[in-house]
């Protein structure tokens, strides 16, 4: 048994002894992975998907008339009409964060101001809004969004379709007394 064992002990070391001289060598690299390597090497690293240019505000989750603020927007104020905002960034900023987000309308821009005017926000439609954002310091901004929607002319009704619409009779009477204001 001894000799069993001592010849299966010396045929283990001969088969780890032809691994290690050359019988498992590791293939040569081919030269289209050397040039890849070398290629990936001299081009700039690729930006990362999640990459935000500098003073590149993202979307908020607080909306006003639709439109989505930026992050870190805190609204100081909201009215029927009129929604203020102050936010800790450049006038450029958000003049570029606006500009994505609204459709038609105007931009009326100075050093320190802009205006964006009858500007239509894509999820609301028939909405019209009015944009005025203006620096505070050289690090925060004032944005006063202002819903600007026209109404109906008054041009284009008759004085008793006015009233009518104001709930009352053309002598000033109420259209429905049991509901006076």
């Amino acid at each position: 048994m001894r000799r069993d064992l001592a010849g299966l002990t010396a045929g283990i070391a001969l088969v780890y002894l032809a691994g290690a001289a050359g019988g498992c060598k590791k293939p040569p690299p081919d030269d289209s992975s050397t040039t890849q390597a070398t290629a990936s090497a001299d081009a700039p690293p690729a930006r990362p998907v999640d990459h935000v240019a500098p003073g590149e505000l993202l979307e908020g989750t607080e909306t006003a008339f639709g439109l989505t603020l930026p992050r870190g927007a805190r609204i100081e104020g909201t009215f029927r009409e009129v929604v203020l905002v102050t936010m800790r960034a450049s006038v450029e900023s958000l003049v570029a964060y606006v500009r994505a987000r609204v459709r038609e309308g105007t931009l009326r821009k100075g050093d320190q101001s802009a205006t964006f005017e009858h500007a239509k926000v894509p999820g609301k439609p028939g909405l019209e809004v009015s944009v005025l954002i203006r620096a505070v310091s050289a690090q925060d901004a004032r944005v006063e969004l202002r819903d600007t929607t026209p109404g109906p002319s008054a041009a284009k009704s008759t004085p008793e379709e006015t009233y009518r619409a104001l709930g009352m009779k053309p002598n000033g009477q109420p259209l429905d007394p049991t509901k006076v204001e």
